[in-house]
């Protein structure tokens, strides 16, 4: 009868000790994510706050070289009508309005198409066209482009191929008053490292009668004046390759801005 309740006491305190090691071990695994889990998270709150830093110092010299190149155009006639022996003293403010336009993101499935870059056809345009022409088109300004992995509803950027899941296209829109107020439609061409394009879609182009093909096509509404825009291309891994990528940024069959990246 001794043997029997000593073997159910040794029994009873096995059980009780297991439960407090799978419990001890449970807490800790829980305790374990949620301490990577949040390592994670300010590992991506640190690097997009130094990618809006690096955004805003990048455009803080934009801006600044502007109004440079605006305050020496002011300064020329007042210098040429001043004689030499009179000290001319000017002061210049300008103010400069940018407006943010959040464009839906676009969804593009890339594949590869064996088609002429449109960068090409626009290399083809002679010197002919004057000062006057090119003013009545849209000027793209400050090009980046970033692999984005979204976390969550985070995103975070890199330039891993086999971690991306967007193309993310960022710009300015020059002030330019002869442009037409309203939306324009902007399209944008992704050339691989085997000067292949990324087509989802083709670009009508009117002066040589053809197609162009394109990754993705979006409208931004333009009202004269620098206009912040953003745009996120879906992409498909499996048609991602290591090296050096081109982005042609077109609008009304002219590329507009271009800028490179790699993907390793």
């Amino acid at each position: 009868m001794v043997r029997k309740s000593a073997t159910k006491l040794i029994q009873v305190s096995v059980g009780v000790l297991l439960i407090g090691v799978f419990t001890l071990s449970f807490n800790l695994y829980r305790l374990s994510v949620e301490n990577k889990t949040l390592k994670d998270k300010l590992s991506l709150e640190n690097s997009l706050h130094k990618n809006e830093l690096l955004e805003i110092l990048k455009r803080y010299d934009s801006v600044n070289s502007m109004l440079v190149g605006h305050t020496k155009a002011a300064m020329t006639p007042f210098k040429s009508a001043t004689p030499s022996n009179t000290l001319l003293k000017t002061i210049g403010t300008g103010h400069i309005k940018t407006e943010v336009v959040k464009n839906k993101p676009l969804s593009a499935r890339i594949k590869k198409e064996k088609r002429k870059p449109v960068k090409t056809v626009a290399e083809s345009d002679t010197s002919s066209a004057t000062s006057d022409a090119s003013s009545k088109y849209l000027k793209a300004l400050n090009v980046s482009v970033r692999g984005v992995k979204i976390i969550y509803s985070d995103i975070l950027e890199t330039n891993r191929s086999k971690k991306i899941d967007q193309i993310r296209i960022c710009y300015t829109l020059g002030y330019n008053e002869t442009v037409p107020k309203g939306n324009q439609e902007i399209f944008y061409q992704i050339v691989n490292p085997e000067h292949m394009v990324l087509g989802n879609c083709s670009h009508p182009d009117e002066k040589f009668d053809c197609d162009l093909s394109c990754t993705a096509k979006g409208i931004v509404f333009y009202e004269n004046k620098s206009t912040d825009v953003c745009a996120f291309v879906d992409v498909d891994k499996k048609k991602l390759i290591r090296g050096d990528y081109e982005v042609n940024i077109i609008h009304q069959d002219r590329v507009i801005g271009t800028a490179n990246f790699q993907f390793r």
